[in-house]
Parts: C-alpha cells; sequence; structure tokens
C-alpha cells in the first residue's frame, strides 16, 4: 500500500485550471516582451491568478464532504501532480487531456514561450480522488470553485493521459517545470519547492 490509501476506482476531480501560477510569474516578469505582442487588456487579467492561488475554500469543501485523498499542484504542473497522484498510492492513473482546464491566457503565454501548459507551475489547482467525482463539482461549485472530473485511478501502475487523437502519454517525474525554461532559478523564489503537498481524508 502506497502512501495515499485511495480506492483504485475513484475518480479523479481537477480544480481550477492548469498552469495558473506558471503563467502569472511569467507574466509578471516579461511583462514588457509580452506586451509588445499582447494587448494591456489580454494581459492584466493574468494579474488576478494570484487571488486564486489560495485553497481555503476547498479546504473548507473537504471538511464536509467524503474523498479518499488529494494532492496540491505546483512545480511540474498537473501532470506531475497527477503522477504523485498515482505513485504515492501504488496506482494508475487514466486521465483525459481534453478534460483538464487550461486558461485562454495561459495557452496564449505558454505558446510565445514554446513551453507545455501541463507541466507549468501551477499553485491553487488541487486533485482530488473520490468515490462521486460529480457530487464534488457540485459542492466545490457551492463554494465558487471550478472543477471537472478529469479522470479515475485504476489497478494497475500505470500513470497515463489521453491525449488529443486518442494517443496514450505515459507519466514520468517531471524534473524541471516549464518555468526553469523562461526565467532564472534566482528569480524564482518560492516556485521551486519540489515536495507536493497530499493528505489522505482524516
Amino acid at each position: 500500500m502506497g502512501e495515499l490509501n485511495i480506492y483504485p476506482e475513484c475518480q479523479i476531480v481537477m480544480t481550477k485550471s492548469a498552469g495558473l501560477s506558471g503563467t502569472f510569474e511569467l507574466t509578471k516578469q516579461r511583462y514588457k516582451e509580452l506586451h509588445q505582442r499582447y494587448s494591456g487588456s489580454f494581459l492584466e487579467p493574468i494579474f488576478s491568478y494570484e487571488q486564486q492561488f489560495s485553497m481555503e475554500r476547498e479546504y473548507r469543501v473537504l471538511d464536509e464532504v467524503s474523498y479518499d485523498a488529494f494532492v496540491e499542484a505546483g512545480y511540474g504542473g498537473i501532470f506531475q501532480a497527477l503522477f504523485c497522484l498515482g505513485y504515492k498510492s501504488g496506482l494508475g492513473v487514466l486521465a483525459d487531456q481534453k478534460r483538464i482546464e487550461v486558461s485562454q491566457p495561459v495557452i496564449e503565454v505558454s505558446e510565445y514561450f514554446n513551453i507545455n501548459p501541463y507541466l507549468l507551475h501551477s499553485r491553487g489547482s488541487m486533485l482530488i480522488a473520490c468515490r462521486n467525482g460529480e457530487y464534488m463539482v457540485q459542492q466545490l461549485l457551492r463554494k465558487g470553485v471550478e472543477s471537472a472530473v478529469i479522470g479515475r485511478m485504476t489497478r494497475d501502475k500505470a500513470r497515463i493521459v489521453i491525449a488529443a487523437g486518442g494517443q496514450e502519454r505515459y507519466l514520468t517525474p517531471v524534473r524541471k517545470d516549464e518555468l526553469l525554461k523562461c526565467l532564472n532559478k534566482e528569480n524564482l523564489k518560492g516556485y521551486l519547492d519540489k515536495n507536493i503537498i497530499s493528505r489522505n481524508r482524516l
């Protein structure tokens, strides 16, 4: 049994959007460069992403709704969080990439810097393994948190994301966050912690 005790057929609920914190930091540090391509009205809302880094509302829901375990996304993005959910439970993961929310500004900034938004720092997003994913989504929405069922746990140990066209991507540990392709690590204080916060329901 792994560090996390999760029922093999649990659904996986993801909150918010991939790459929020990474996009926020890239925009903050390289705003002038981005502004040469994108308007201020497009870039300015990205600074509000910082308000989504807190997971206080998610924790309030988890105090009230049944779940097996969760992991907080961060370094290495959503793909690293998915890998950790499987690795720490000793189970497999099967996720549908089309169900993973990625906001348009995250997509645009990622394309500009030629980086993968699914491997981009994703503070504020959480993956929750639970028996009734749709109910969890409803309860999160009642607290103002957008979320979606993106996949499920499996009995084998393969951690797989189904990409466009049905191609399978086998997840492995993320060695380097995409932020480090664009920014010096000296300027990334608070973004380089590779530890993933996870917990079973107490």
